[in-house]
């Protein structure tokens, strides 16, 4: 990029590359957290440390996770998040009916932005962001439903158990109980990782993208309906 002498290198990165260790997340070069949930934020952290200091005009943008479109529920990418925690439900067959379902659902404000939005705000970057800028691609904070919310609608819609046990974190879950059968273990195994992103209540800087719309109803959001139509149309899909 220096050698072709660009007028500017844009890098998507993530929203969580800030790793743990602060709610509230800035617009700016991170300092070192207290850890990392997965070596892909570290290096998308790393990266973005070689491209600041590199000295190329940058614009580098973080993405929360992806889901659906907001009015469709139409999703193009690959079974990650959300989806990650469907498809392997469907995979250990716990898309059959259970009399005890135990589940990790931390009741969090849940971070994502729909595909739509997501796309809308990338333009906006596109087109509007000067050199030397960070912008968080996520949505509202005040709007974003908790996790429980989002898996409490998928569990009675879809699973439809006699009873629900929900566990706040992954140490939380009883992983030496007799009594829970091997693909309830593998399963919670299976979404680890996720549900552990879930248990951190992030909140990320939105600043550089409220620069960019000129009203405030566009701005990106997630309601309980707009997720509710994206699980499904990802379990008529599975199906």
């Amino acid at each position: 990029a220096k050698k072709l002498n660009v007028k500017r290198f844009s890098y998507i990165s993530t929203a969580f590359s800030c790793g743990f260790g602060r709610k509230l997340v800035y617009e700016d070069l991170h300092p070192e957290p207290t850890f990392d949930p997965t070596l892909y934020t570290k290096t998308k952290r790393q990266t973005e440390n070689l491209i600041i200091k590199s000295g190329v005009p940058y614009v580098i943008m973080r993405p929360s996770n992806v889901i659906g479109d907001s009015k469709t529920g139409i999703y193009y990418g690959k079974p990650y998040g959300i989806y990650q925690l469907m498809h392997f439900a469907h995979k250990v067959g716990r898309g059959s009916r259970k009399d005890n379902l135990h589940v990790i659902a931390p009741n969090i404000k849940l971070q994502v932005i729909h595909q739509d939005h997501f796309q809308d705000a990338m333009e906006k970057v596109f087109r509007h962001a000067p050199p030397g800028t960070i912008v968080h691609l996520a949505s509202e904070y005040s709007s974003l439903i908790t996790s429980r919310e989002l898996i409490d609608y998928w569990v009675q819609q879809y699973l439809k158990p006699s009873s629900i046990h929900y566990y706040d974190s992954l140490a939380d879950f009883p992983m030496e109980d007799s009594s829970l059968t091997r693909k309830e273990k593998l399963f919670v195994e299976m979404t680890g990782v996720n549900n552990e992103i879930a248990g951190y209540d992030l909140e990320f800087d939105l600043t550089q993208l409220k620069k960019m719309y000129s009203d405030h109803e566009h701005f990106p959001k997630v309601t309980y309906g707009s997720l509710q139509k994206c699980i499904d149309w990802y379990m008529q899909k599975i199906a």
